[in-house]
């Protein structure tokens, strides 16, 4: 397995700084770039996969404990505030989605006029959804500092606290990429 943190000379860790991470993809980059003298396009391909990878929290934090075998697997049980958020992010899909379909069928201009406020009540209500899930990436986040320093420490707990913070943030970026989407189709 590639170590994305040693590709790009970064230390293993949980919270990432973007601009450390843009200087070191930046300076990782220049020599590898296929138009330079030394370039090489498979590792310009692992150099972008690696950026990639370590830009999202979840699949960082997944890659910091793939690189750590005593990482055990296990189930994680959301707790019931996200899991009232997934009903939330449910319910409000499947209006955007019918309200979508509901667009794309109306054939004469009075008849999409006519949905217009449906379409802005559903745009409304995905917005508000995708601010409750950014804030609650944005506090998961916060937390990452803490874990870097109990990874520091040896703490033999933090792989767990690790991993279920890892499945939170899975589940919101998966959710904020749907609402986006549904977004999108709305302002079609």
């Amino acid at each position: 397995m590639t170590n994305c943190f040693e590709l790009l000379g970064l230390a293993p860790c949980a919270a990432m700084d973007e601009e450390l991470l843009e200087k070191a993809y930046l300076e990782a980059a220049k020599t590898l770039h296929p138009d330079h003298a030394q370039g090489d396009s498979d590792r310009t391909s692992a150099l972008n996969a690696a950026v990639s990878l370590l830009r999202s929290p979840s699949r960082r934090l997944k890659h910091l404990m793939d690189l750590n075998t005593t990482v055990s697997w296990k189930a994680v049980p959301l707790e019931p505030e996200l899991m009232d958020l997934f009903a939330s992010v449910g319910r409000q899909l499947e209006t955007a989605t019918k309200v979508t379909e509901k667009a794309k069928s109306a054939s004469s201009a009075l008849s999409k006029a006519l949905l217009s406020g449906e379409i802005l009540k559903a745009r409304d209500s995905l917005e508000d959804l995708n601010g409750e899930v950014s804030s609650r990436v944005a506090a998961y986040l916060r937390e990452l500092p803490d874990l870097d320093r109990r990874l520091s420490c040896s703490d033999p707990t933090v792989w767990s606290d690790l991993q279920k913070l890892q499945v939170k943030l899975a589940y919101l970026e998966k959710w904020q990429t749907q609402i986006r989407d549904r977004l999108l189709q709305l302002m079609l």
